[in-house]
């Protein structure tokens, strides 16, 4: 306290080199760094947020037919493990997997259906390509679904 009664202003830690008082502005370059440092963090969540934009936009583009081939290779399984499947004939068994990919809009074709048998055993094999439109880029994804025996 000085001899007035009021408290004196507080010196600097020890050991610490700044000249300024306390309460003074930053001097100009080093008000330059702190704002640059400032734009550096916003460049950062911008280019962030632009990263988890393009991994949305490729998500909701793909995911969908991935779906859809989980959906096609279940119904696959389901008509490869039914006993009374085994006495239908392969065209038919053909037919029903084209209809229900094109129900699930899958490109699947008649020949892309292979049925293999053997006594008391069946294999049923998909395999197809789907094309997706990524703007800019056109990717090809490929499926094999497949189920039974053998």
């Amino acid at each position: 306290m000085t001899s007035s009664g009021e408290p004196r202003p507080a010196r600097p830690a020890a050991g610490s080199h700044s000249s300024y008082p306390r309460g003074r502005a930053l001097d100009p370059p080093a008000e330059r760094f702190r704002s640059s440092r400032v734009g550096a963090g916003r460049v950062r969540i911008a280019a962030g947020a632009a990263v988890l934009g393009i991994l949305a936009f490729f998500l909701l583009r793909l995911a969908p037919r991935y779906l859809d081939n989980l959906e096609l290779q279940r119904f696959v399984e389901q008509t490869a493990a039914r006993a009374e499947n085994q006495a239908h004939s392969d065209d038919l068994l053909r037919t029903w997997i084209v209809e229900k990919a094109a129900s699930l809009d899958l490109p699947v074709k008649a020949d892309q259906v292979q049925v293999r048998r053997l006594p008391g055993q069946m294999r049923i094999e998909v395999r197809y390509v789907v094309p997706i439109d990524l703007t800019l880029y056109q990717v090809d994804l490929h499926f094999a679904s497949s189920a039974g025996g053998l």
